[in-house]
């Protein structure tokens, strides 16, 4: 349904590894690329750090599923598949590296430098994240009044 609606992409890779949309997306979906608005240079961006925390976690499993299942495919045969999503014969303890919560903090680590680094130092944003507390229900007063009214 999301993707009728033009809310993501008709063909996203199953684990992307990249902090940021494949900028093809908006040339090849036109329902999808509507939705989007520029963000200005310079702006302050509001960040729900919970929110944000999922996306970048997201990022950083894929990299290190990845990682896992390049080093299963590169003692196959050549000519097999090397896409980490089609990997299918591993060893219980690749299967055990596989796990979310298996998943090395510096992977996590470098995903969040990342995305801060780009942010701050090539589109010189001011960010300002919040995880709890009065100031985030000050930020997010309006949406929390909609998330009541609609519940």
């Amino acid at each position: 349904m999301l993707q009728e609606e033009g809310f993501l992409p008709e063909e996203e890779p199953c684990c992307s590894t990249s902090v940021w949309r494949d900028a093809s997306v908006m040339h090849n979906n036109p329902k999808f690329a509507a939705r989007v608005s520029m963000i200005k240079r310079c702006s302050t961006l509001f960040i729900d750090g919970a929110g944000l925390a999922f996306h970048l976690y997201k990022i950083a499993h894929a990299r290190h599923a990845a990682q896992v299942l390049t080093s299963s495919t590169s003692k196959r045969v050549v000519g097999s598949s090397s896409s980490p999503c089609s990997a299918k014969r591993l060893k219980p303890e690749q299967v055990t590296k596989l796990l979310p919560n298996l998943l090395p903090l510096s992977k996590l680590d470098e995903v969040t430098r990342e995305f801060v680094e780009t942010l701050t130092s090539k589109h010189h944003m001011k960010l300002r994240v919040f995880f709890d507390g009065a100031l985030r229900r000050e930020a997010k007063q309006k949406t929390d009044e909609k998330r009541r009214q609609k519940r």
